[in-house]
């Protein structure tokens, strides 16, 4: 049922996921469904249980091959995202330890800790010998463990290329050897990996802890911009003609990049977009994403990211929760969104492709504005993003 459930979701959002649907997909009557309902904490737990079970007869099947430095650290990785890329990982994912009793979440992270701890040995015995930069090595464990899965949660076989997951993977490790993953005391790269610096690698910047968001203590980088216009700033200072966004045949250089996004800025500001008010971006993964992304952090406003798999009633809520004043939408996407009427906060109707209809406007147009030639001077604690979860317990809830 949780794996009917967590394909149905992938594929329809939230409004194709009733039991009805679920029963359907199944071949099943609803009071079955009812049964496993009812023991849903025995059957979440055992699901998570084989699935652990799987990840360390993987890790088992690594040390009896022998292998040792980067090749174990590599199948290692290599094993745990198959885990969390398959029918488990997704139920997991899906599901997560709500839907469980106290006692059963307690048993579920003992578990996971088992796994946690098996990912720590490996990661010190890396430090130890030198292929990995000496660090914090419970913070690197605990932060691999969260990027696969990160990588579960965004991988699928019908929509990526098989590359795709070893890229991410191979990404994944070349932070972790470069110690970014593990919060270094030193910049100093031990000897056994200062190829990797002559090759094009260096070494993590220093960084110290810090009491932020009233009393919460972060690891930090001791020198860092005091926020994203300043880092899109540092990029295009830096390296002007990189390549900075590849999409299909679209190649844009650093330079074009913040042009775009300084106009499309520029143009919010015109139509009384101010710094601090919520813009909506309803889009897929495409360039305007990224454009619109840094147009609201160079001129002040505040991204509200929503799923292109969300419809109706979730989209409705979205936006009159965060109290959006724009929204920016695909042409395919438009027939999702909910009439004006029922967003009365939303003044701005914007649309890759400007549809027919007096409210809306093409973005094409609100970047026909002179760039913005200075950024908002947000300081590091002021609201960048406001992402909604996924709401599987409830409404969503703006984070």
């Amino acid at each position: 049922m949780l794996i009917a459930a967590a394909r149905l979701f992938t594929q329809r959002g939230f409004q194709g996921t009733s039991l009805d649907d679920i029963a359907r997909s199944l071949s099943v009557t609803k009071p079955t469904l009812y049964h496993y309902i009812a023991n849903k904490d025995e059957i979440l737990f055992e699901c998570v249980q084989r699935g652990l079970e799987a990840l360390r007869a993987g890790m088992d099947e690594i040390g009896r091959q022998g292998l040792e430095g980067r090749p174990r650290l590599r199948a290692a990785l290599e094993n745990y995202a198959a885990i969390v890329t398959s029918d488990f990982g997704l139920c997991v994912i899906r599901v997560g330890e709500d839907a469980l009793s106290q006692a059963r979440r307690r048993d579920l992270r003992a578990l996971k800790g088992q796994i946690d701890a098996e990912f720590r040995a490996l990661i010190e015995q890396g430090m130890q010998r030198g292929w990995i930069v000496a660090g914090d090595a419970s913070m690197a464990a605990s932060t691999v463990v969260a990027s696969l899965s990160g990588i579960g949660r965004w991988y699928r076989p019908d929509d990526h290329a098989t590359h795709s997951l070893r890229d991410a993977i191979d990404h994944c490790i070349e932070m972790l050897m470069r110690g970014v993953l593990c919060s270094p005391e030193s910049p100093v790269l031990p000897t056994a990996i200062t190829s990797a610096t002559a090759s094009g690698w260096t070494a993590c910047p220093p960084m110290r802890r810090e009491l932020h968001f009233e009393q919460r203590v972060v690891r930090c980088f001791t020198s860092r911009p005091l926020n994203l216009a300043q880092m899109l700033a540092a990029a295009v200072s830096t390296r002007p003609d990189g390549e900075a966004l590849v999409c299909d045949t679209l190649r844009l250089t650093w330079r074009e990049l913040h042009h775009a996004a300084a106009k499309c800025a520029s143009g919010f500001v015109k139509r009384d977009v101010a710094p601090g008010d919520r813009v909506a971006v309803h889009l897929g993964n495409s360039p305007e994403f990224v454009i619109v992304a840094l147009a609201c952090a160079w001129m002040g406003a505040v991204l509200v990211p929503i799923s292109a798999r969300a419809r109706g009633a979730e989209l409705e809520f979205v936006l009159n929760d965060s109290g959006c004043v724009a929204v920016v939408s695909a042409a395919d996407l438009i027939g999702l969104l909910p009439a004006a009427g029922q967003t009365p906060l939303v003044r701005q109707w914007i649309a890759v492709d400007a549809p027919a209809g007096e409210h809306w406007v093409s973005l094409r147009a609100v970047m026909q504005a002179e760039p913005l030639a200075q950024p908002y001077g947000a300081v590091e604690e002021d609201l960048a993003v406001l992402l909604y979860t996924s709401g599987t317990t409830g409404r969503p809830k703006g984070a």
